[in-house]
């Protein structure tokens, strides 16, 4: 997805159509490559540090 695509979806739904099952909250997490290339080998490294840091964090701060 380009910058200003995600730019005007964003305009309209902050919380880009995950509104009724993230009850949580939303929140984006800028890495490297594009929605279709960020598996890809040069873009995976940065994705996986990030679901790490995020998915730590998550744990650090539940709520028990």
């Amino acid at each position: 997805m380009r910058w200003s695509e995600l730019a005007e979806r964003v305009s309209t739904d902050p919380l880009l159509g995950w509104g009724e099952y993230a009850l949580g909250g939303v929140s984006l997490h800028w890495v490297s490559g594009s929605h279709e290339t960020m598996l890809a080998a040069e873009h995976a490294p940065a994705l996986g540090a990030e679901m790490r840091l995020t998915l730590e964090t998550a744990r650090l701060t539940q709520v028990r």
